[in-house]
């Protein structure tokens, strides 16, 4: 039931949840202060109701009620945000769950998911997909230290210290600013560009592995065709390990190293969460089993209806996270007799026909003698 009412309507289930989206992250943003109290609610639902009409236009809204308070803090800081927001809208609209997943990663910190975009966007979308959601989130994560007071804060203090950071500063300044956790020193830069790449790869390599996982179950979903397994469950689970299980420990293990480890290489002190390993560690965790469950939970409803009783020999499951049933082996073709094309004179001729052939051939004759 569940899974056929996805099926027809999922497209629409999914311009609900983008606009959903969209619309929450305005809500969190902290900038609805700036408006009216009246229009604090009203904007949020403007922004959904877009959405729900067509990704773009919620994508507008978003940008467009987000800009305006930017605009009261500070017309530079208004003028870069549009500026990243709206040139690559294309794109933005076509991958528009690793724009969200990318914006919402400092609210997801709170609550232990930080690293929920580069896993889930390599897991789920595609290798490129994971390495852009990888840097886009550990840049914003960065970049984010700028719009705050305390070192290696999170989360931003409110409007005042957006006021009090670049409201007097002009265009270089507001720059500067922004830049500024970048530029720690020389050996500060490189442990953040090597913290850019850390999780770059770990989402390009969660896909990697995804695409090879999905193109070996595929490859043992036609074997078990012809020679179907006995333990089908645990075929099925064997399948899931290879295609989610396996790139998530990976990416988890390149996160974990990559914070703990690249500071060591460079004789840089570890500081914030860098020196609770284990807390780190937990977030990784925790961020690969809620996109584990993301995937399963599409992989369940994108499968086919008729599949659901879990058969050993349905289980290829494509790279979308859904089950693709392995084809039959075509039959191969068989020879086409084609009979020699027939004419008149081919067929049986009945008796008044012969007469007619025969009178129509010596009138021929005769009219070659008289010429002769």
């Amino acid at each position: 039931m569940v899974t056929s009412v996805y099926q027809k309507h999922e497209l629409v289930i999914g311009r609900l949840a983008s606009a959903g989206a969209l619309a929450g992250l305005v809500y969190l943003s902290g900038l609805l202060v700036l408006y009216p109290a009246e229009w604090q609610m009203v904007v949020p639902l403007a922004v959904f109701v877009a959405g729900t009409l067509a990704t773009p236009w919620g994508y507008a809204f978003a940008v467009g009620s987000l800009a305006y308070p930017l605009l009261m803090v500070s017309p530079y800081l208004c003028a870069l945000f549009l500026a990243v927001t709206v040139i690559p809208l294309g794109w933005v609209v076509r991958h528009i769950w690793v724009a969200i997943l990318v914006a919402a990663s400092p609210l997801l910190i709170g609550y232990g998911l930080g690293f929920l975009a580069p896993l889930l966007c390599g897991l789920i979308i595609s290798k490129r997909a994971g390495l852009v959601a990888g840097l886009g989130a550990r840049l914003w994560l960065t970049l984010l230290a700028s719009f705050s007071y305390g070192p290696g804060a999170n989360t931003p203090q409110g409007v005042d210290a957006l006021r009090t950071r670049f409201g007097n500063a002009g265009s270089f300044g507001t720059v500067a600013n922004i830049i500024a956790p970048f530029f720690p020193g020389s050996v500060g830069l490189l442990a953040n560009i090597l913290q850019l790449a850390a999780w770059a790869a770990a989402g390009y390599l969660v896909g990697l592995l995804a695409d090879v996982g999905a193109q070996r179950a595929e490859a043992r979903a036609q074997f078990s065709f012809s020679q179907p397994q006995k333990g089908d469950t645990l075929f099925a689970v064997e399948q899931i390990g290879w295609r989610a299980i396996m790139p998530l420990l990976l990416g988890v293990a390149i996160l974990v190293l990559g914070l703990s480890y690249l500071p060591a290489l460079l004789n840089q002190p570890l500081t914030g969460v860098q020196t609770d390993l284990a807390a780190y560690g937990l977030a990784a965790a925790s961020s690969a089993l809620v996109a584990l469950g993301c995937w399963l939970l599409l992989w369940y409803l994108r499968q086919p209806v008729a599949v659901l009783g879990l058969r050993g020999a349905d289980f290829g499951i494509s790279r979308t996270g859904s089950i693709a049933k392995p084809k039959q082996p075509a039959a191969a073709p068989q020879p086409v007799r084609v009979a020699p094309p027939t004419t008149q004179l081919d067929r049986p001729a009945s008796q008044p026909q012969k007469q007619a052939l025969k009178a129509q051939s010596s009138d021929e004759r005769v009219i070659m003698i008289e010429i002769d």
